[in-house]
C-alpha cells in the first residue's frame, strides 16, 4: 500500500484524497488545520469564461477544471455523497462601460461550443439591470 499525503482539505485537496482513495493502493490522509480560506473565498467563483487572459493554456486548463465539475457530481452522487453543496446558479457581471460587458458577452458565446457548462447568455440594460436588482442603484459612480 502506497501512502499519500495531502496538504489541505479545499476543493482541490478533498477532489484529491476522493479520487485516490476510490483506489486500494493508497492510503490517504489529510492535514488541514481548518483556517483555509481559498475555497471558501473562491466557492462562487468557477466561471472562467469571460476572462480576456491571452493565455490560452491557462484558459484551457481553467475551463476544463470548471467542466470537471459535472464530472465529480455524478461521481459523488454515485458513490452515495449528497452533493447539495453544488448548485450551478449563473454568473452576473457588472461594467461601467456597456462596451466591455457586450465584449465579455461575445467572448462567452464564441466559447460556448467547448464548455458544457456555459448556460443562457442575456444582457440587460442599465435600466432591466437595476429593475431586477434595486440594491445596484449607484452603481455607476
Amino acid at each position: 500500500m502506497k501512502k499519500v499525503a495531502i496538504i489541505g482539505a479545499g476543493i482541490v485537496g478533498s477532489t484529491a484524497a476522493y479520487y485516490l482513495s476510490k483506489n486500494s493502493i493508497f492510503q490517504v490522509t489529510i492535514f488541514d488545520h481548518g483556517i483555509g480560506q481559498a475555497t471558501k473565498a473562491a466557492a462562487g467563483i468557477i466561471s472562467p469564461w469571460f476572462s480576456k487572459r491571452r493565455n490560452k493554456a491557462w484558459y484551457r486548463m481553467a475551463r476544463l477544471g470548471a467542466d470537471f465539475y459535472l464530472d465529480l457530481i455524478a461521481d459523488l452522487q454515485k458513490d452515495g455523497f449528497a452533493t447539495k453543496f453544488y448548485q450551478q446558479t449563473g454568473v452576473f457581471l457588472l461594467k461601467k462601460k456597456e462596451k466591455s460587458l457586450e465584449t465579455l458577452y461575445e467572448l462567452a458565446n464564441q466559447r460556448r461550443h467547448k464548455s458544457q457548462l456555459i448556460g443562457n447568455l442575456q444582457l440587460f440594460s442599465r435600466a432591466e439591470a437595476m429593475e431586477y436588482f434595486p440594491g445596484l442603484q449607484g452603481f455607476d459612480r
